[in-house]
């Protein structure tokens, strides 16, 4: 375990919505998320914007 690096987080701090909307969403951002997440070890996801933390 301590020879592997950290696995990638991302955190979805969007809050409540509906499943349609949630998907929406998703299809929206997730782009940006898969082009990101292999630089970044934290992606943290809001409803308007997006951090990354290297």
């Amino acid at each position: 375990m301590l020879s592997q690096p950290p696995p990638r987080v991302i955190h979805l701090r969007i809050g409540n919505m509906r499943l349609r909307d949630l998907f929406v969403f998703l299809q929206r951002v997730w782009p940006q998320l898969t082009e990101h997440s292999a630089a970044h070890k934290l992606v943290i996801v809001h409803e308007t914007i997006i951090e990354f933390i290297a």
